[in-house]
C-alpha cells in the first residue's frame, strides 16, 4: 500500500489515522490506526475480517451528492499490544462498474460511523465493543494502483451449463482487481459464471468465479449479444509481475510488458 497524507479524524476522544492507501478504479484499500483514548481496553481482534462500521457514507465534496461506493469489508492485522488502546485495520470498499471512480480526480469525502469491534466468538474470549462516533477523511491524495489493459483478442470458452459461447470483450488488471466484459447469447439467460484464471509464475493459481457489476443488452439492442460488465476485487492484493498469464477456457491470455 502506498504511503498516504490523508489528515487524522478524531471523534468522542478516539482518533482513526490513516497510514496508508491505494485505490484502482473500483476499489479503494485504507490502512486505519484507531486509537481511543488512555486507559481504554480494546479487543483483541486477531486478523478477522469482517463489516465493521455501523454506516459508511461517501460524498462529492464539492456538490455534497451521495456516491455508490459499494460493499464494506475490514482486515484486522495482528495486534503485537494487545490489551492496550489501540487496534490496526485495512479497511477496504469493494465497487462495482457503474459505481463511484476513485481515479476520476473528483474530491470525495469519507463519513465512518460507529465502529464495530466484536471478535469472533469462541475465538478469543473478549467482549464486543461499539467505539461510537463519526469520523470523516477527505479522499483527495490516495495512492493509484498500476493499471494493466490485457487484449483478450476473442478468446472464447463454452459455458457447461448453458450450452452458451461466453467471449472475453475486454479484460483490465491491477494489484486490487480485475475488471472484465463478457458477451453471451441473449437466450443463455442469467449469466453468473466467469471463470478466469490468474496463472501466476510459481504456478499457483487465483480462480474469479464471482464479481460486482451488472448485465445489458450490447450495442444491437435486444436480439443481440447481451453483455456483462463486472468487478473482481482480490482478498489480498496481487503483484502484476507474479501474474504469467489469465486462462479463460481453452485460451490462454498473456500480458502485455508495460503497464500505465
Amino acid at each position: 500500500m502506498g504511503t498516504t497524507d490523508l489528515a487524522p479524524s478524531t471523534s468522542n476522544g478516539i482518533t482513526i489515522i490513516p497510514l496508508a492507501s491505494v485505490a484502482d478504479a473500483y476499489n479503494c484499500y485504507l490502512r486505519l490506526r484507531v486509537e481511543a483514548p488512555e486507559g481504554t481496553v480494546l479487543p483483541d481482534m486477531g486478523t478477522q475480517e469482517d463489516h465493521v462500521f455501523l454506516d459508511v457514507d461517501l460524498r462529492d465534496t464539492a456538490t455534497g451528492e451521495r456516491l455508490d461506493w459499494g460493499v464494506q469489508k475490514a482486515r484486522f492485522l495482528p495486534d503485537s499490544t494487545p490489551g492496550d488502546n489501540v487496534v490496526e485495520l485495512v479497511f477496504i470498499l469493494y465497487g462495482w462498474p457503474g459505481g463511484v471512480n476513485w481515479n476520476d480526480g473528483v474530491s470525495k469525502t469519507l463519513y465512518l460511523t460507529d465502529l464495530a469491534l466484536i471478535p469472533r466468538e469462541g475465538t478469543s474470549g473478549e467482549k464486543p465493543m461499539i467505539l461510537e462516533g463519526t469520523w470523516s477523511f477527505a479522499l483527495d491524495h490516495l495512492y493509484r494502483s498500476k493499471i494493466l489493459e490485457v487484449d483478450p483478442a476473442g478468446a472464447v470458452r463454452l459455458d457447461t451449463e448453458t450450452q452458451a459461447m461466453v467471449t472475453l470483450e475486454s479484460l483490465t488488471l491491477s494489484p486490487l482487481s480485475v475488471s472484465f466484459t463478457l458477451s453471451y447469447p441473449p437466450d443463455a439467460g442469467s449469466f453468473v459464471h466467469y471463470e478466469l484464471v490468474l496463472v501466476c509464475k510459481d504456478g499457483s493459481t487465483v480462480t474469479i468465479n464471482g464479481a460486482n457489476g451488472y448485465g445489458d443488452p450490447g450495442p444491437d439492442g435486444p436480439g443481440g449479444r447481451d453483455y456483462f460488465y463486472g468487478v473482481s476485487a482480490f482478498d489480498i492484493p496481487i503483484p502484476l509481475e507474479r501474474i504469467d498469464h489469465i486462462q479463460f477456457g481453452d485460451c490462454s491470455i498473456f500480458l502485455p510488458d508495460t503497464t500505465q
